[in-house]
């Protein structure tokens, strides 16, 4: 392994000059690394890290294995896409499933279901830390939205947007008692203090005044904008 270990660090000023870059992990017994190099063909990808290919398949009849693999993807800077989330409790899982199905496939043209919720999480006191409370009681975090092409005219993504306004009020009311992600929510949001903060936000805004006491730092709908018109650019 350390001969390995050396032989990467001798090629990494060659990946660098390339254009690679990347991150690795290593053991005692294993190693890998993902390298990226923007604007680089796939012949290219290829020859530059030939050299190394061909130094870790050197090291097969010494019982070392390795799998080397060159992905190719559109460069993409951005994209047109508004969205908005709901962490769905067990209650709301155990009684309005298929409400909440309908109300997906029916409202958003984007749905993704993610499982970090429920297990240990549920099991902490959600009074132990700032976090939204309604974390404890999720156990799917559900993201929906709307996307559209470039070229797309105003009217319709104004309508997309009527739309995804529609599809939130829809899962408020279908959902009351569950909250929202705040890194993964919309500015649409009904009641944003209790979707993002829950109970906790007389709390943290006793917080914020005592540590931020002339009201410099905002966000949008974050703890404090309500001290701030809706273009945060008045403070009441």
């Amino acid at each position: 392994m350390p001969e390995m270990v050396a032989e990467l660090m001798y090629a990494q000023a060659q990946f660098t000059d390339d254009g690679w870059g990347g991150y690795g992990v290593m053991t005692n017994q294993s190693m890998y690394f993902f390298y990226i190099a923007p604007n680089m063909t796939n012949e290219t990808a290829t020859a530059t890290t030939q050299a190394w290919t061909d130094y870790a398949l050197s090291l097969e009849p010494w019982g070392v294995t390795s799998t080397a693999t060159i992905y190719s993807a559109p460069l993409v800077n951005g994209e047109n896409v508004m969205i908005t989330s709901r962490l769905l409790s067990r209650d709301t899982v155990a009684k309005k499933s298929m409400e909440v199905a309908q109300v997906l496939s029916r409202l958003f043209s984007i749905i993704q279901v993610r499982f970090e919720s429920g297990g240990k999480v549920n099991q902490i006191d959600p009074d132990s830390a700032g976090l939204n409370p309604a974390w404890r009681n999720a156990v799917v975090e559900v993201i929906a939205g709307i996307s559209w092409q470039d070229g797309t005219s105003s009217t319709e993504i104004e309508g997309m947007i009527d739309q995804l306004k529609a599809g939130i009020q829809t899962m408020h009311d279908l959902t009351p008692n569950d909250g929202a992600y705040f890194n993964e929510a919309s500015l649409f949001e009904i009641n944003w203090k209790e979707t993002f903060f829950g109970y906790h936000y007389s709390t943290l805004k006793g917080i914020k005044n005592k540590y931020d006491p002339f009201k410099l730092f905002v966000v949008a709908e974050g703890v404090g904008s309500d001290d701030w018109n809706k273009e945060l650019t008045c403070r009441f």
